[in-house]
């Protein structure tokens, strides 16, 4: 007699609940302000083995944000740990610029993100389940068949590296849904953008300032020439009378010590702020590979612990199989 597996009540329940309809993460207003460029909301449905494309166009160095929710379970019929993945975990969502290597974006356990485009061409999203190709095709897309569930995820592209106007339409975003994890993870990471690029600014500014001063002391048309520091009186000719009261000229080297002792200052000011410029882009690139070094580690982690559970679960169902025997 042969026996079918047929799904339980509570399984079915499970896989509605999994594959129903998600809502998009973000509630856009009808006229987005001027800095949202462009906004699109894709549904990543569990099975679906590789990537989508979201219809969103990015040019190097646009700078857009990913948000993120939903769950998938890998297991539905048991025999795994993988049951309840999210993006916050980092290795599942995975996602690709043209034709370049895919990312696993999210990591830090958020559910939104700042990114800066590093290349031309078509957004595209997906998932993994088990090893990848290094444009993101699955390795082993028979592994995907029975996944449930679904990954939500929206792309806003925003019209120009203002982090001001960003974290503010974010702010207004979060205010009015305040329960919205996504929202507020991501509004977390461009304010952390927003300081770095401001600072970054002022630096380069004072720098700016401080060049302008130093060029104008050394050219001698500065305020210290215009309020007489430093200019040696005129002597009068040869044989013309005088009162017998002038005074003698002051030291020219003593003015002009102190002037240079200014420029020196300012140089010295201008080689500090020149080293904190630098600090701040270290930082902006710190933040970069440490994303790119989180997205490294757990694009392995994930891939480790998916091999080793999907080994354990070809071995058990390996065991119940029953042998074949070949009649010649």
């Amino acid at each position: 007699m042969n026996r079918r597996w047929l799904p339980s009540p509570a399984f079915l329940l499970a896989i509605l609940l999994l594959s129903g309809c998600v809502k998009p993460v973000l509630t856009m207003p009808d006229q987005p302000p001027q800095i949202v460029k462009s906004y699109r909301s894709v549904t990543l449905q569990a099975g679906w083995a590789g990537m989508k494309n979201t219809g969103v166009r990015l040019e190097d160095g646009d700078v857009y944000s990913l948000f993120a929710t939903g769950r998938m379970d890998y297991c539905p019929q048991g025999g795994c740990e993988s049951r309840n993945v999210t993006p916050d975990l980092g290795w599942p969502l995975i996602t690709r610029v043209g034709d370049g290597s895919y990312r696993s974006p999210f990591f830090g356990r958020r559910l939104g993100i700042l990114r800066h485009a590093d290349g031309d061409g078509d957004l595209y999203v997906g998932y993994r389940q088990g090893p990848l190709q290094v444009d993101g095709t699955p390795r082993r897309p028979d592994w995907y068949r029975n996944d449930i569930g679904a990954f939500h995820v929206d792309v806003v592209v925003w019209a120009r590296d203002d982090y001001d106007a960003i974290v503010s339409f974010l702010e207004t975003m979060v205010k009015r849904t305040p329960e919205n994890v996504a929202l507020r993870d991501g509004l977390e990471y461009a304010r952390d953008w927003k300081k770095i690029y401001a600072d970054a600014q002022k630096a380069s500014e004072a720098i700016e300032a401080t060049k302008e001063e130093i060029a104008t002391l050394k050219a001698g048309t500065g305020e210290w020439e215009k309020a007489g520091v430093g200019e040696r009186p005129v002597e009068p000719a040869a044989g013309a009378a005088g009162t017998g009261t002038e005074e003698a000229p002051p030291p020219a080297p003593a003015a002009d010590e102190k002037k240079q002792g200014r420029i020196a200052a300012l140089e010295a000011r201008l080689a500090r702020l020149q080293e904190m410029l630098a600090e701040f882009e270290k930082m902006q690139q710190s933040l970069a590979e440490e994303r790119q070094k989180t997205e490294q580690l757990s694009q392995e982690l994930g891939e480790m612990e998916q091999r080793e559970k999907d080994l354990q679960v070809r071995l058990e169902e390996g065991d119940k199989t029953p042998p074949v025997v070949v009649i010649a």
